[in-house]
């Protein structure tokens, strides 16, 4: 198997395709958070909460790109 400054042969051409593709993304990301707070009473306290949190995927996550099989996602 040939090898360069990259490793094995394969890998490289992986390297080579995956550099090779378009990279431009956009995350639309929205968070929020809301809450309600009653007091009926001077003893008494309800409290309601609810948030909603988008996650975008890391760089590891986003731009595997090893062809061979350990390096796939699973």
């Amino acid at each position: 198997m040939a090898t360069n400054t990259t490793g094995s042969s394969a890998y490289y051409a992986d390297a080579v395709a995956f550099n090779a593709r378009d990279r431009y993304r956009l995350d639309n990301n929205f968070d929020a958070t809301a809450l309600a707070r009653y007091e009926p009473g001077s003893n008494t306290t309800f409290e309601f909460g609810y948030a909603r949190k988008t996650r975008s995927p890391s760089i590891y996550e986003r731009y595997l790109w090893c062809s061979a099989v350990p390096c796939r996602p699973a």
